[in-house]
């Protein structure tokens, strides 16, 4: 990272420390560990050691974001995986967004005990994903727009992330989802046990499918 950490982003670990229970928290696209805030507060209340690392290219600037590659993010949320395993004896790991693909993904190399997935796409469901090589070239970032369609929602708690998309990522991201997605069922047999879930009106999502393979 070349930037500042914006005010809020840092990354945190909360619980005991002592612990025998471990739970790496992980990020969204474009978010920060704030947006895992309350469920480490809740975590943490239990008596779980929590770790919420700020992967690479997030929470600091968009240039960064730019610069950073889907490794990037793997790697970094394998280290703060990798940390707290030496520390715990057993392990949990919770992924929102993206997180929860990177969390998928290390599940295979780390072992864990446990995984929540949350609104984890293995696709997006836009006309406009199609036409992302084709925008690369016109526009370097996608504005923000909302994520949830339910009026009836509580209001979220705000986290602290980037307002705008950059298009290079957002390939980047698509090329992770297609990655985990690919048809190799077996991979997928990692002996832990995982939980999934989305919301209801989740807009980029497609709920008629899990978000992920269980």
């Amino acid at each position: 990272m070349t930037a500042r950490v914006m005010p809020g982003a840092e990354p945190f670990e909360i619980g005991p420390a002592d612990a025998q229970v471990g739970c790496v928290l992980i990020h969204g696209f474009t978010g920060s560990p704030s947006e895992m805030r309350p469920i480490g507060d809740r975590l943490a209340a239990a008596g779980v050691r929590c770790y919420a690392p700020l992967l690479p290219g997030h929470g600091t600037s968009l240039d960064d974001m730019e610069a950073s590659t889907a490794t990037d993010w793997l790697d970094g949320a394998r280290a703060a995986m990798v940390r707290a395993r030496a520390s715990h004896s057993r392990l949990f790991t919770v992924g929102f967004s993206m997180g929860g693909l990177l969390a998928l993904n290390l599940s295979l190399t780390v072992h864990l005990d446990g995984l929540v997935v949350v609104s984890s796409p293995l696709a997006i469901h836009d006309p406009r994903a199609r036409l992302m090589p084709i925008l690369s070239l016109f526009r370097r970032y996608e504005p923000p727009r909302p994520t949830v369609r339910d009026p009836g929602a509580p209001p979220a708690r705000p986290g602290v992330a980037y307002d705008q998309k950059p298009v290079i990522s957002i390939r980047r991201l698509m090329g992770l989802m297609k990655g985990t997605a690919a048809p190799a069922a077996p991979k997928w047999d990692t002996g832990s046990t995982c939980v999934t879930g989305c919301a209801r009106r989740d807009s980029p999502l497609n709920t008629r499918r899990p978000s992920a393979k269980p």
